[in-house]
């Protein structure tokens, strides 16, 4: 994933689900993502990890790399 970049997200699933920056790093947050509906969001403009979370269900966790 190059730095700035749209990257849209696929809710695949029936339930609700966020990408949300976890920390604050990064500062991208999908909002809630209905099952069956996408997303989109800017990459981060630095390279770098940045975790995620599912705001909705916390224990769903993820790592999105930016690399320059």
């Amino acid at each position: 994933m190059r730095p700035g970049v749209k990257i849209t997200v696929d809710n695949k699933d029936s339930a609700p689900h966020t990408v949300t920056a976890s920390g604050g790093k990064g500062g991208f947050d999908t909002g809630t993502i209905k099952g069956g509906a996408t997303a989109t969001f800017t990459a981060p403009g630095k390279p770098g990890s940045y975790p995620y979370f599912c705001d909705i269900h916390e224990y769903m966790k993820g790592k999105l790399t930016v690399r320059g």
